[in-house]
């Protein structure tokens, strides 16, 4: 099921949030841009693969 930029971008923030992490501080450990983590959480931008496994796995989502 493709997750659409908002539901992404919901469980993104959500879970930074839930792990006291600044938008700063995990963008430095997913080693992406500030500006592009901001537009995942506001809904702007699909993440690529890369960064989708990348946010799955810093989280431990599933």
């Amino acid at each position: 099921m493709a997750l659409r930029p908002k539901q992404f971008g919901i469980v993104l923030k959500n879970a930074r949030m839930d792990n006291n992490l600044t938008q700063a501080q995990l963008a430095e450990k997913l080693d992406i841009s500030l500006s592009y983590l901001k537009d995942l959480e506001r809904f702007l931008n699909n993440p690529s693969y890369e960064v989708f496994e990348k946010v799955m796995h810093y989280f431990n989502l599933s």
